[in-house]
């Protein structure tokens, strides 16, 4: 009896993937046979094998098989062997890298006075990512999870650089594997434009009563056809409050901005369109 373990279509792998073991085998087989997957160690030696799958059977097939989670390295090769008649097969012919994928090609869009999309090159065999970003000056990281390829920011502070990076959680870990950290990309957030109190040119955004303690009105012109956010900042620059999010046509409008559970403060009103930022003082006694 002899078993031939077929070479593999990639030579990349992840932790905890799962994959598919082909081998042809060639002589007779007890009907209880077992064959079965083994990985070797990461230099390649079958001295002491992990068994990553099996199954029963008397000719040839595949194996439906798991790399293990904690396997990490570039020399790896996978062979098939069978119970009943004792018999080692060849290996898959190749080495194999068993590796947790670095995010790549990092890239910035969108970039408004408050907010920002950040998009990366998808890796192989991924569970989802883990991104941090920070403003370039600070120690703290703030941590977000993103099961896709694009990840959009709000609440951010206009004109500061900031600085991102990501790394990979590879699929099936268990315990979680993660790649490096990608190399830091950077952007900046643009400047606030902030309307105007020259008597000649009235206000893009008006509130009334202001300050106030319960609810006010708000009364915005919008030049053209656009994109647009209406908002609500505290102190520290993030979203409070969203009054609008979508599509508004050229005109005059009015929403009412409820204090609800908001605390007492100062906070800035803010309408964000693709072409601009216009932001209003607001007071909540």
């Amino acid at each position: 009896a002899s078993i031939t373990t077929s070479p593999f279509a990639v030579s990349t792998f992840c932790p905890g993937q799962n994959i598919t073991v082909a081998y042809t085998a060639a002589g007779s087989y007890d009907p209880a046979n077992n064959f079965i997957a083994q990985l070797s160690s990461s230099t390649g030696s079958f001295s002491s094998p992990t068994v990553i799958g099996s199954i029963v059977g008397t000719s040839s097939g595949n194996i439906n098989a798991a790399i293990p989670s904690t396997a990490s390295g570039t020399g790896y090769r996978i062979r098939v062997i069978a119970t009943n008649p004792a018999t080692t097969g060849t290996d898959n012919g190749s080495d194999l890298l068993i590796t947790c994928p670095v995010p790549s090609n990092l890239s910035t869009a969108n970039i408004s006075a408050s907010g920002a999309t950040l998009n990366w090159q998808p890796a192989s065999c991924t569970s989802d990512y883990q991104l941090q970003y920070k403003v370039s000056t600070s120690t703290v990281w703030t941590k977000v999870n993103s099961s896709g390829s694009t990840l959009p920011l709000t609440g951010l502070q206009s004109n500061t650089k900031y600085k991102w990076k990501l790394k990979t959680k590879c699929v099936g870990s268990n315990p979680k594997v993660f790649s490096p950290f990608s190399a830091v990309s950077t952007f900046t957030t643009a400047t606030i434009k902030t309307s105007g109190a020259v008597a000649s040119t009235p206000d893009r955004i008006q509130v009334y009563p202001n300050p106030f303690n319960n609810a006010a009105t708000v009364q915005f012109q919008v030049q053209q056809s656009t994109n647009m956010r209406l908002e609500l900042l505290d102190a520290q620059g993030k979203v409070a409050l969203q009054l609008y999010n979508g599509i508004a046509e050229a005109g005059t409008f009015q929403a009412t901005l409820q204090r609800n559970q908001l605390p007492a403060g100062v906070y800035l009103l803010q309408m964000v369109t693709s072409e601009e930022v216009v932001t209003k003082k607001v007071i909540i006694e």
